[in-house]
């Protein structure tokens, strides 16, 4: 096989790999008025395929290819980058840094850890929608366990503890008020 009929037959596939990506995803594409996608796919799938039928610009259209790839790819990077820089913990780490503040990047579950490790009783914060999509549906949980504390979220730099009462409830302490359910 010579080096010309290798660059066809390399055309050739990708012509046939980009023409199946195309026919499988067409629907969905254009259920989601993404027009872009399908017309950026057939513009390599005619590209190809003239490439594959006319010898002289086999290899420009492989050019074309990758040179294509790759900017795609530099682009995405790029945006990435530009994201990362934008996430709202990065943004509320710099201020933190320049108002002189410490900014707690550990998880909640590594702070849950380290306080238990010092003794205290700890629990991550779960929202009460958790238990929705589990098996057992006749009991639903509303509060989190009463007399407990909770470490929540990290908003700010530093992890919030929640205090509950003895309903569950993030309040002030009131033992005045008790609540039964009746069944």
């Amino acid at each position: 096989m010579t080096k010309n009929n290798l660059i066809r037959f390399i055309l050739f596939v990708i012509f046939i790999l980009l023409f199946l990506v195309l026919l499988q995803k067409f629907d969905k594409y254009l259920s989601q008025n993404n027009f872009a996608k399908i017309i950026i796919l057939s513009t390599f799938i005619i590209n190809f395929f003239l490439k594959f039928l006319i010898k002289k610009v086999s290899r420009l259209s492989i050019y074309f290819f990758l040179s294509f790839v790759f900017i795609l790819y530099s682009l995405n990077g790029l945006i990435i980058l530009l994201n990362y820089k934008n996430i709202p913990q990065n943004k509320i780490a710099e201020i933190l840094k320049k108002d002189s503040l410490i900014h707690d990047k550990r998880t909640m579950l590594q702070v849950v850890l380290d306080e238990r490790s010092k003794g205290m009783e700890v629990y991550p914060y779960v929202v009460p929608r958790e238990f929705l999509s589990k098996t057992n549906k006749e009991k639903l949980v509303l509060t989190p366990m009463p007399n407990s504390t909770y470490i929540s979220c990290n908003e700010y730099g530093e992890w919030k503890r929640i205090n509950t009462d003895n309903l569950g409830f993030n309040n002030k302490k009131n033992s005045n008020i008790s609540f039964q359910i009746k069944e």
